[in-house]
């Protein structure tokens, strides 16, 4: 069997038995990657799961979990495992902010602070990469301009725990920088939350971007993402985020299914899309891939030239938690989200002109990943190790 095949075989069976899997209270994430040795990616396509904490013997019964199997059976094919210990949490956390024009409270500890305050400042014309969030959360990522599905209205797109959150609701103000960064809320309106999703096939949320002028040119990646690719295992993307601004890295797993505490009403969620790790050509100056306010960032696929190109295949959505040997960062699949919000990257009457029929921007809910609207290729991805 061809890699190709192997990897869409294990997609499919990460889809059917993810839930079974994340039963177990001690696991945390489900997906399909290299098998780590010794801390070494190999060549070798395994199941990875994440786990709150490595086990074995009396304390695993004692932990209320069982061991994970060694190997699974894929399409009559024995195929290894891979266990590693990680958590995740998403970036920014909601917090209440009272009347426009009344103080924030204390920030909480889970957005950090921006290596560049441009970012957290107002900007006009506003653009992805800075600020943005809703005034009841803290802040998070302004990720790209996309375009109402049906009426080609420009909306900002985030994720839900940024323009939503546990206290929001359509109509709400969205500001730009968001509270963390500028308690002047009533000054700092872009426009109100149109609509969200939080779950499997994504955390995303729209809003309208009418009381600012704004820009669809990614903040010091100079581009606009403007068509989709799904993302490879090995494949070398980009990112613009509020807090650690661009930062470069490597596709190492996709299929990933990942528990998140959300708190307040929701709870738990199993959120869906894929995982990116430090890049070892281009390590981060200080490591971090993203950190708290990098939420809702797109990440776009690097050309050959290492530059990011108008491509995206991600919306950043959630980091590891807790102190770590590794650094990863989750997203979920930008046209799984797209289609969850009913929205495109271009105009609808954009997309008719280039292709000579209209282009649906929403994708099948049955399956957050299709097929047949991928676009595969190999450049800028990094190959297996040997």
């Amino acid at each position: 069997m061809s890699t190709d095949k192997t990897v869409e075989a294990l997609r499919d069976y990460v889809r059917e038995h993810a839930d079974d899997f994340l039963d177990d209270p001690n696991v945390t994430s489900v997906g399909v990657g290299y098998k780590v040795t010794g801390g070494v990616r190999t060549g070798r396509l395994a199941v990875s799961f994440t786990v709150a904490r490595k086990l074995a013997g009396a304390a695993l019964e004692s932990a209320g979990t069982i061991p994970l199997p060694e190997t699974v059976s894929v399409g009559g094919v024995e195929v290894p495992t891979d266990v590693l210990q990680r958590r995740f949490a998403p970036g920014a956390n909601a917090t209440p902010v009272g009347q426009p024009g009344e103080p924030a409270p204390l920030r909480p500890p889970t957005v950090a602070e921006a290596q560049d305050p441009e970012r957290t400042r107002r900007r006009d014309p506003m653009q992805p990469g800075v600020s943005l969030a809703n005034v009841t959360v803290t802040a998070g990522t302004f990720g790209c301009v996309v375009y109402d599905a049906a009426s080609g209205t420009p909306y900002a797109l985030s994720n839900w725990h940024v323009l939503n959150g546990p206290e929001g609701r359509p109509g709400d103000a969205v500001v730009q920088p968001g509270p963390y960064d500028d308690p002047n809320v009533a000054n700092n309106k872009v426009g109100v939350l149109v609509r969200s999703y939080l779950g499997r096939s994504g955390d995303g949320g729209v809003a309208t971007i009418d009381a600012r002028p704004f820009t669809a040119d990614v903040f010091e990646l100079g581009v606009t993402p403007a068509s989709y690719r799904r993302a490879e295992l090995g494949d070398r993307l980009v990112k613009s985020g509020r807090t650690t601004g661009v930062t470069r890295g490597v596709v190492t797993r996709v299929e990933t299914v990942v528990e998140i505490d959300y708190g307040g009403g929701q709870g738990v969620q199993r959120v869906g899309g894929f995982e990116i790790g430090v890049d070892p050509a281009d390590p981060p100056a200080d490591g971090e891939v993203s950190m708290g306010g990098d939420s809702g960032s797109v990440w776009l696929q690097r050309a050959a030239s290492g530059q990011a190109s108008g491509e995206a295949s991600g919306l950043h959505f959630a980091g590891e938690s807790g102190a770590t040997e590794t650094e990863h960062a989750i997203a979920c699949d930008l046209q799984a989200i797209l289609g969850e919000l009913q929205v495109a990257l271009v105009p609808a009457a954009s997309a008719e002109s280039a292709s000579g029929h209209r282009r649906d921007a929403r994708a099948p809910r049955s399956d957050p990943h299709p097929r047949a609207a991928a676009r595969l290729s190999s450049a800028g991805r990094i190959p297996p190790g040997d």
